[in-house]
């Protein structure tokens, strides 16, 4: 159900779920975790442009050549995250470049984290050339707003130029 959700719709999870799967299309709608959590090894979107709420994920990631983040890998135009807890560690090796615990890329638009906690080690020991970011909530985002947040995992990085933040690269 969760993989057939409408990109611009609102969604409430009833019961915690676990998902093997990336949500693979641009999704620019509400999901209201309504305290539930999901437990997942792969980012949960690919895409995500709207916002998210009252949300818990739990589980791990481990990627070889390629970027990853627990909650999105881009996000497009911008997105809104309001008492989230990301518990994932994300451990990547290889040619990658983007390693984060919540948001990987966000160019040309703003995301806002209001009480929000990263608990997820976030590691990357990277072969790629070109410069690598790491950090607890996003690897690059051009506009940031967050309040009473808190990051209490460890981030690494390990690669031939990088950057790495407890909450942004």
């Amino acid at each position: 159900e969760f993989m057939a959700m409408k990109s611009g719709g609102e969604y409430y999870l009833t019961a915690d779920i676990t998902l093997g799967a990336t949500y693979d299309q641009p999704f620019e709608g509400v999901l209201n975790g309504n305290g539930k959590s999901i437990t997942i090894s792969s980012p949960i979107f690919s895409d995500f442009s709207g916002k998210v709420e009252n949300l818990t994920i739990n589980g791990e990631i481990k990627a070889t050549d390629r970027d990853s983040s627990a909650f999105a890998l881009t996000s497009s135009k911008g997105f809104e995250a309001v008492k989230c807890t990301n518990n994932v560690s994300v451990t990547v090796t290889g040619n990658a470049k983007y390693v984060s615990g919540f948001v990987g890329l966000c160019y040309n638009a703003a995301v806002k984290f209001t009480d929000c906690v990263n608990n997820g080690n976030i590691s990357l020991d990277s072969t790629a050339d070109e410069k690598q970011r790491v950090g607890g909530f996003g690897s690059i985002i051009d506009t940031l707003i967050m309040n009473g947040c808190t990051n209490n995992g460890n981030v690494y990085l390990k690669g031939s130029s990088g950057i790495a933040g407890g909450f942004v690269a």
